[in-house]
């Protein structure tokens, strides 16, 4: 996606405030669509089967409940994947100007 993203605004310079953006907004589109897996992994390990803790969960808290702590979980992980991207893209083109070959 950050790739997408990244080809998307090709056509302007990629600032490193949107190359910052870009990685926070990956992060935070995988870890929405991954963290009821992380939830059932969670209660799976109590032994109970994948419909128990479906059952289980969804009784006691409905939709909300897959998604339990994870607001503490995106203030945790998306702010440090934005740096991460930063990092790489800084690295790499770093390598490409000042080792490029030819």
């Amino acid at each position: 996606m950050f790739e997408l993203l990244r080809l998307w605004f090709m056509k302007q310079e990629v600032l490193q405030a949107m190359v910052l953006l870009f990685g926070m907004v990956t992060k935070l589109v995988s870890l929405s669509v991954t963290y009821p897996y992380r939830v059932f992994q969670t209660g799976m390990m109590d032994g109970l089967s994948f419909s128990q803790v479906f059952q289980k969960t969804y009784n006691q808290q409905g939709i909300r409940g897959f998604f339990a702590g994870y607001s503490l979980c995106v203030l945790r992980c998306v702010p440090p994947a934005g740096f991460m991207f930063l990092i790489i893209e800084f690295v790499k083109s770093f390598i490409i100007y000042n080792f490029a070959l030819g």
